[in-house]
């Protein structure tokens, strides 16, 4: 490990780390101040891949610290690094574990793709694998996958609005979060001003509509029934609670933490 001055930071890898609040952020300072070997920053290609925020206390404490360089194979591997040392964490909120585990869905099929291999694992055996490491349902697996699809092409246009539904701060049912994700950017950018702007935590259906399509010409001559299309993402979509337990078959595909 060698020392550093400056370092990039990466919006991707930033998406993928739940922020430290409350007590879990006082541990963290109480543990940098404490424990020297902790003064390090995990990094691959020049960029930050692990907690922005402990660089940040490192650099306002003026402690020295170094870099830990991690040789990946690519993004898509570093990204899945990520992801499962994410989830060993026992302070993540609800939205942030399944997102995670939606996005490992993902990133374990990039990391097989890209390294072109001559049999690859499908993706139900995929999401078996991962539904046995997290006592899940093949079934949630999916569903926690189109979660972290949605919330990550909203992450892309509006962070801020993505770090609160994935805080657990706003109330939003997984159907709406697909809506959300399938707004223009400016559609986005109305709904997450007025969510900003209300005082409350929640955001409906018709919530989504009226601040998207409010400005829009009201004399349009086929408007859409919003009443059937929310049924329709709400059937296509069901409940978080439905298949979140059980456990996946066995699997002989390791996770790699860092």
């Amino acid at each position: 490990m060698t020392k550093v001055t400056t370092i990039k930071t990466d919006p991707e890898f930033d998406m993928l780390i739940q922020p430290y609040i409350g007590p879990a952020l006082v541990t963290q300072k109480k543990k940098l101040r404490k424990n020297k070997d902790l003064r390090y920053i995990d990094v691959y290609n020049n960029s930050l891949i692990m907690d922005t925020q402990k660089l940040c206390v490192l650099q306002a404490l003026n402690y020295e610290y170094k870099i830990k360089n991690h040789d990946f194979a690519d993004k898509d591997a570093a990204c899945l690094a990520i992801c499962i040392t994410q989830l060993s964490r026992t302070d993540l909120t609800t939205s942030y574990r399944k997102f995670l585990i939606g996005r490992e869905f993902h990133y374990r099929q990039q990391v097989q793709k890209n390294m072109h291999l001559a049999k690859a694992d499908t993706k139900c055996r995929i999401a078996t694998t991962i539904g046995q490491q997290y006592s899940l349902a093949s079934a949630s697996i999916y569903r926690y996958s189109s979660f972290s699809e949605a919330l990550t092409n909203i992450y892309i246009n509006d962070p801020a609005l993505a770090k609160e539904i994935l805080m657990d701060i706003c109330t939003i049912s997984l159907g709406n979060i697909v809506e959300l994700s399938r707004l223009k950017t400016d559609e986005l950018h109305a709904v997450s001003k007025a969510y900003f702007s209300a005082d409350q935590h929640k955001i409906t259906h018709d919530f989504i509509r009226f601040e998207a399509m409010q400005r829009y010409n009201t004399s349009d001559k086929n408007p859409v029934d919003h009443e059937k299309e929310k049924k329709l993402i709400d059937g296509a979509f069901g409940s978080w609670g439905s298949g979140d337990e059980g456990a996946g078959q066995e699997a002989n595909v390791h996770p790699t933490t860092l």
